[in-house]
């Protein structure tokens, strides 16, 4: 009976993985477009899985980054703080995908927002995010992958290849779910690029920590 549990437990969860590989996901690509394309994460052939990010930290502000991250939650967040961050920036990003051309950082959320896939919706997701600041993460994890296609991709073009942000929240996905639930999206803007390689540029001088 025990062996039966199990095997049951273990196929409602093989299941489970296959509805959320399979939950349809919308590509955005201007703000005039209520959805350009859709795919799903099986569809995927060019993934790079938990890549490394390391990078030095040269008296990055941090009152820069809190009006960075205020300016695109679209409220101010004030903050006080004249404290400037040294040393090395290191962490790992859950996924990073292409897909027709674009790049994309993705991440993967296990968050509990609720019992329905309906509460898994555009502004319960957004709480959530900046609840616990995965928005400053995701700028990061942008900025990072930016800096590598800058190294490694030939003629690269911010405008051109750079797709966006994907939070996966992993409870609210399904196939058979309303359109894009579970799904945060969010494209970073060029502006918002630009301020985050001002942020932490690394041809600024200073002491190390």
């Amino acid at each position: 009976a025990d062996t039966h549990t199990q095997q049951v437990k273990e196929d409602d969860l093989v299941d489970w993985f296959e509805d959320i590989l399979a939950s349809p996901i919308q590509v955005h690509h201007s703000s005039a477009e209520q959805f350009a394309d859709t795919f799903a994460l099986r569809d995927l052939s060019q993934t790079l899985k938990e890549p490394e990010f390391y990078f030095p930290l040269t008296s990055v502000n941090v009152a820069d980054l809190a009006k960075l991250l205020g300016e695109h939650r679209r409220r101010d967040l004030e903050t006080k703080s004249t404290h400037k961050l040294n040393g090395m920036l290191h962490g790992f990003i859950d996924l990073l995908f292409e897909y027709k051309g674009k790049y994309y950082v993705a991440d993967y959320k296990s968050n509990y927002l609720g019992d329905s896939l309906e509460e898994y919706n555009s502004d319960a997701m957004t709480q959530a995010i900046e609840a616990h600041d995965y928005d400053l993460q995701y700028l990061i994890y942008s900025w990072a992958l930016h800096q590598m296609l800058s190294q490694r991709l030939q003629n690269y073009s911010f405008a051109e290849h750079f797709g966006g942000v994907y939070y996966f929240f992993l409870r609210g996905m399904s196939r058979s779910g309303p359109d894009m639930s579970g799904i945060y999206q969010r494209q970073i803007t060029s502006e918002e690029m630009e301020i985050l390689t001002q942020i932490f540029d690394t041809s600024k001088t200073g002491d190390s920590a």
